[in-house]
């Protein structure tokens, strides 16, 4: 696309002006859908009933009687394979529940991590942005949910995913009259 297509097509979206590299007034911000761990609780769930299983094979089968000389290993896997599948769960639900990803005027901000201490912000320009993709929502579309896929040229985020969110769509038209703009900016300034 040629600079003149590029600010016919930014106007034409409502962008006017020059672009302020100091506005960093929040366009939209989300967290991904707890239907990305579906597969993660279901298959820990799957695990969470064999202690329930084994009780009962072990109690009612009579394996007991023959083998009591492990009973106390036994007992160690039944309250390993109690307490593990709820620990699990809870930390791949919080994992998601403290993704969040803010898109401002000039840049995007994803924050990731449980606490403090395993916090992680990454920010990228929009004027890094290469590509936005739109790639096929596959199950989340059951849901009503997609994905939003950046390519960028930042060496710490060559590619963001803003996972499993509702509004992709309104997403990608606000972020796409934003990136043009700037790119136009860009393309101005730095001659290439």
């Amino acid at each position: 696309m040629s600079d003149t297509e590029d600010c016919y097509e930014a106007d034409s979206m409502g962008i006017d002006g020059t672009v302020n590299y100091d506005d960093e007034s929040i366009v939209w911000q989300g967290r991904p859908s707890q239907w990305i761990n579906f597969s993660t609780f279901l298959f820990w769930s799957f695990i969470w009933t064999l202690p329930i299983v084994l009780y009962y094979y072990w109690n009612y089968g009579g394996v007991n009687n023959k083998y009591y000389e492990y009973e106390a290993v036994y007992t160690s896997i039944i309250l390993v394979l109690s307490i593990l599948p709820p620990l699990m769960i809870l930390w791949a639900w919080l994992n998601v529940f403290y993704q969040k990803t803010i898109v401002t005027r000039n840049k995007i901000i994803e924050r990731k991590g449980i606490t403090q201490i395993f916090s992680n912000e990454e920010n990228c320009e929009i004027s890094d942005i290469e590509d936005i993709k739109a790639p096929p929502a596959g199950i989340l579309a059951l849901v009503g949910l997609a994905t939003l896929v950046l390519i960028t040229k930042d060496m710490d985020q060559p590619v963001i995913m803003i996972r499993a969110i509702k509004d992709r769509e309104e997403l990608k038209n606000k972020l796409t009259p934003i990136w043009r703009k700037l790119r136009i900016e860009r393309k101005g300034f730095f001659a290439g």
